[in-house]
């Protein structure tokens, strides 16, 4: 009897330390160091503010903004989207994309290498010796929160073993009513290679509905609704009973009757031949605004704490969004329209400053206390990017959706999850061997015109 209680002691102990050894990440705290409970609403950070009221932007020149990102080729405007596309192009693409991801060394969802057989039944799939040499294209609305895939597979991949909260072939999400630009279908027409506003990558054909250019271009209205909370649900009928999906904040719907608790809205489905039929949708007056929110650092800061606390999903995974995409719906309820990814984010509007590797936190913690703007600055970084949102004594804080960040535990650099859209300051991370969010800034932008 003894013997066998010492022997079920050393097993639990074995079987503990496996199970902390195969763990290799810590939970945050819920808060995090140096946050204070009132730093987590955004009232706090706007009487902060001298005029947090003043517009940083009209809607004529928002419009402007817009259209130089799109002149810069950081966006595309799907309605004016050419109607053919060269099949060469898209051929080198794809090859490429898929010559890449195989060299990769990717881990596949059970933590063994992905094999060659994997990629040579996707590369089949690509048809891309049927790609013609002038493609037609075709235009569509997304009908269903829909992934966007860099292959056409639901597979996941990894970098690491086991990390399924990172899945390499994830590029983003589309939510109801985006329009895309169909450049081809895979050989077993189950994924349609789209291009959408921000982003291109493979979806799911079901959950397109095929379209004129035209129809496209009509659902720039005068009268139209902008989600503003982090989610809204969408209802086929009045009474919130049937539900039909969800859209994310900052999605756009032309509006077919406004009253003070449901608004109608156009909603796209698709018939059972793959082809357009609007109807009507119906989504709870409180989570939109009837056109945009003026843009102004107010505005700003209070549709970012909308989505304080909600999960990260890395390239828009399960329906939530990463640190990139999470300005970009920011920015949307004001009609700003910024690129999808942090680099190309780095891109838009004003340089403030471009920090050098040789510089102090000193110094970078003054240089940002100096020169971004709260509300309407963003801070990049390699990977990363966060909207600045003030200081609190001579501290620059930032709120941004993160994964995790690092710290030195037992010599060792450990990763600390997040997982959620936070408020921090810029010493996270200090003594990891990356460095804190400060040490690693690249740059201050601000998004606004030159006056």
């Amino acid at each position: 009897m003894r013997r066998t209680i010492i022997f079920l002691i050393l097993f639990f102990i074995i079987g503990h330390a496996q199970n902390a050894a195969a763990q290799p990440y810590l939970s945050a705290p819920t808060t995090l160091p140096n946050i204070r409970a009132e730093m987590k609403t955004p009232g706090f950070w706007i009487s902060r503010l001298n005029a947090p009221d003043e517009v940083v932007m009209t809607p004529e020149e928002i419009q402007k903004f817009n259209q130089d990102i799109i002149t810069s080729k950081l966006r595309d405007e799907i309605a004016a989207f050419p109607e053919n596309y060269s099949g060469k192009e898209l051929r080198d693409i794809l090859k490429k994309r898929l010559n890449e991801i195989a060299a990769a060394g990717h881990f596949t969802q059970d933590g063994r290498k992905a094999k060659k057989e994997f990629f040579d039944i996707i590369e089949k799939n690509l048809d891309l010796e049927k790609i013609p040499d002038i493609l037609t294209v075709k235009f569509a609305f997304v009908v269903r929160n829909a992934d966007q895939r860099f292959l056409p597979t639901k597979e996941i991949l990894t970098a690491k073993t086991l990390d399924i909260d990172f899945d390499e072939l994830q590029n983003s999400a589309l939510d109801i009513n985006t329009p895309v630009a169909v450049l081809w279908q895979s050989a077993d027409r189950r994924w349609s290679y789209t291009i959408g506003p921000s982003s291109s990558g493979w979806v799911l054909t079901e959950n397109l509905a095929l379209c004129s250019q035209d129809d496209i271009k009509k659902i720039h209205t005068s009268d139209f609704a902008v989600v503003t909370e982090a989610k809204a649900d969408i209802y086929l009928d009045k009474e919130r009973k049937q539900f039909y999906g969800f859209v994310r904040m900052g999605t756009r719907f032309e509006i077919k009757n406004f009253s003070a608790d449901v608004v109608e809205i156009a909603l796209p489905l698709r018939d059972e031949n793959g082809i357009l039929k609007m109807a009507s949708g119906h989504v709870q007056t409180k989570n939109i605004t009837r056109g945009y929110r003026p843009y102004t650092r107010r505005t700003i800061i209070e549709q970012a704490f909308e989505m304080l606390n909600t999960p990260y999903g890395w390239g828009g995974a399960n329906g939530e969004q990463d640190c990139s995409q999470f300005l970009q719906e920011v920015f949307a309820t004001v009609g700003v329209d910024i690129p999808r990814d942090s680099s190309s984010q780095a891109k838009t509007g004003i340089s403030l400053y471009d920090f050098n590797d040789k510089e102090s936190e000193q110094i970078r913690a003054e240089t940002v206390l100096t020169k971004a703007q709260a509300g309407v600055s963003l801070l990049y970084m390699q990977g990363h990017i966060l909207l600045y949102l003030g200081s609190d004594g001579e501290i620059p804080y930032a709120i941004h959706d993160t994964w995790a960040y690092r710290e030195k535990i037992n010599g060792k650099d450990t990763p600390i999850v997040i997982n959620k859209v936070t408020v921090s300051d810029l010493s996270l991370g200090h003594n990891s061997n990356k460095g804190s969010l400060l040490k690693r800034l690249k740059s201050i932008r601000m998004l606004g015109l030159k006056k």
